[in-house]
C-alpha cells in the first residue's frame, strides 16, 4: 500500500509538464508564438576590410556588419523574443518533504500553482509586441548608424573641396605675386602690395593646413562609428553619389506614417501598453493550486490526500490601482505616438526646404554667379598686369 501511494506521488509529479503544456494559450493554429527578427532592411554583402578609398557604400555595409551598437540592438532584440516562451510556462511545482521527529511518519507533497487562463494570455501578448518593439529599436538604431556614417563621409569631401578651393586661390595668389614683384622690379609698383600680398599668402596657407588637420578627427569619428581599425587611411573622398528627391511632400508624409521606423515603434509601444492593461486586469482573476499529499509511517497506516486551492485577491485597491496606472500608460503612449508623428512632419518641413534651398543656390551659382566671377577675374588679371 505505501509503495502504491509513492508510485502515485511520482505519476503526478510526471503528469505537472503535461498538464502545464495544455494550459498554455494558442493564438490560432501556430501563432502563439511569431518569430521576431529585428526589421533590418537588406543590405549588401559586408566587405571583410577597407581600404583608404572605401566607397560609401562598403562603408554602410560595414558599420551594419560591425558597429556594436547595431549588433547589441539586435541581441537584445533576440533576447527579448526568448521572453514570449517564458511567458508561456507555468510556474515550477513544489514538491515537499516532511519528517516527524517524534514517530516514523512521513509526509510528501507535490503542488502545482495554475495562474489565470488570462494572465498566461496577456503575458504573452504583452511579451510578443515588446519583443517586436525591440526589433524595430534595431532598425532605429540601424537608421542612425548609416546616417552618421553618410554624414562624415559628406563632411570629409566637404573638406576635400575646400582644400581644393583654396589651393586654387594660393596658386592664383601666387601668380598675383609674381606680376608684382615683376612690376615692382620695374618700378611700377609699390612694395607695400608685395607685403600685402605675402601677408595674405600666409593666412591661406594657415587655413589650408587648418581644414587639412580638420579630416583627421572626423576619419577617427567614422573609423569608430565603422569598429574599423585605429591604424585604418580613410581618403578624402573625390565624389560623392548624386541624390535628387523623386517623391512629392504629400508622399513623404504619408511614408512617414506608414513605414516610418520611429512611427512604428511607437505604435508597438501602445500595443505593448495595452496588452501590459489587459495584465493588470487580469491581476484580479482567481489562480488555482492543485496538490496531493501522501502519508506513511513504519506502520504501515497511511493517508493519501487531494487539495485545491485558489488566492484570494481581496485587496482590490492595489489591483484598481495597477489597472490605473496602466490606463494611464497607454495614454502617455499614445500621446508619444501623436508627438512623434507631428515632430516628424516638422522634420520633414524643414528638411524639404533645405534641399530647395540648396537647389535654388545651386541654379544661381552655375547659372550666372559662377561664370561672371570668371569674367570679373579675367578683366581682374588683364588690368593688374597692364
Amino acid at each position: 500500500m505505501r509503495n502504491a501511494r509513492r508510485l502515485f506521488v511520482w505519476l503526478f509529479i510526471a503528469a505537472l509538464p503535461m498538464l502545464a503544456a495544455c494550459s498554455v494559450p494558442r493564438y490560432g493554429d501556430d501563432r502563439a508564438l511569431p518569430e521576431v527578427t529585428p526589421a533590418v532592411s537588406a543590405t549588401p554583402v559586408a566587405p571583410t576590410s577597407l581600404g583608404p578609398n572605401a566607397s560609401l557604400a562598403d562603408l554602410l555595409a560595414f558599420a551594419s556588419a560591425h558597429n556594436p551598437g547595431i549588433q547589441s540592438a539586435k541581441l537584445r532584440a533576440t533576447a527579448d523574443a526568448e521572453k514570449m516562451s517564458q511567458a508561456r510556462y507555468l510556474p515550477d511545482p513544489m514538491f515537499d518533504f516532511e519528517q516527524a521527529f517524534t514517530e516514523s511518519t512521513r509526509k510528501y507533497t507535490v503542488s502545482q500553482m495554475f495562474p489565470n487562463i488570462a494572465k498566461i494570455a496577456a503575458a504573452v501578448e504583452a511579451a510578443r509586441w515588446n519583443a517586436e518593439l525591440s526589433a524595430q529599436s534595431a532598425e532605429i538604431t540601424r537608421n542612425r548608424i548609416r546616417y552618421d556614417v553618410k554624414r562624415t563621409y559628406f563632411d570629409l569631401y566637404l573638406v576635400g573641396k575646400r582644400v581644393a578651393l583654396m589651393e586654387e586661390d594660393r596658386k592664383l595668389m601666387t601668380s598675383v605675386k609674381q606680376i608684382a614683384e615683376a612690376k615692382y622690379k620695374a618700378g611700377i609698383e609699390d612694395v607695400t602690395t608685395i607685403l600685402k600680398i605675402e601677408v595674405e599668402l600666409a593666412k591661406l596657407d594657415n587655413d589650408i593646413r587648418s581644414m587639412k588637420d580638420m579630416a583627421h578627427p572626423m576619419a577617427a569619428m567614422l573609423r569608430a562609428t565603422l569598429d574599423a581599425p585605429a591604424d585604418l587611411e580613410i581618403s578624402l573622398p573625390p565624389r560623392i553619389p548624386e541624390v535628387k528627391l523623386t517623391h512629392e511632400e504629400i508622399a513623404l508624409r504619408a511614408m512617414i506614417n506608414s513605414g516610418n521606423p520611429q512611427v512604428k515603434a511607437s505604435d508597438l509601444m501602445v500595443k505593448t501598453e495595452k496588452a501590459m492593461l489587459l495584465q493588470a486586469r487580469a491581476e484580479k482573476k482567481v489562480d488555482i493550486t492543485v496538490a496531493l499529499m501522501v502519508q506513511d509511517n513504519a506502520m504501515g497506516n497511511g493517508m493519501s490526500s487531494f487539495m485545491v486551492g485558489v488566492n484570494l485577491p481581496l485587496y482590490r485597491g492595489r489591483y484598481e490601482a495597477m489597472e490605473r496606472q496602466a490606463m494611464a500608460s497607454v495614454a502617455a503612449a499614445e500621446r508619444e505616438l501623436v508627438d512623434m508623428r507631428n515632430m516628424l512632419g516638422s522634420e520633414l518641413s524643414s528638411a524639404l526646404f533645405e534641399v530647395r534651398d540648396a537647389e535654388r543656390r545651386i541654379a544661381l551659382y552655375t547659372g550666372s554667379l559662377v561664370p561672371l566671377a570668371a569674367e570679373s577675374l579675367k578683366v581682374s588679371e588683364k588690368s593688374f598686369a597692364a
